[in-house]
């Protein structure tokens, strides 16, 4: 695993976010994260805007 700046999305395609490929961890949260709770979460495009979602909080499979 290794740290990223960016994920490349090309035009009219999709990325699936998943354990084992690209995937979103946050580190030093300001509350304990409890699995299976929601969150809001902020996506930011670099030519596409922002899109606001809900992510699952969930522990390794």
């Amino acid at each position: 695993m290794r740290s990223i700046k960016s994920i490349p999305i090309p035009a009219r395609t999709t990325v699936e976010l998943k354990a084992d490929g690209y995937h979103v961890m946050l580190l030093q949260t300001r509350q304990k994260l409890v699995e299976g709770a929601q969150l809001a979460c902020s996506v930011t495009f670099q030519n596409g805007g922002v899109v606001e979602t809900e992510v699952q909080v969930r522990s390794l499979p």
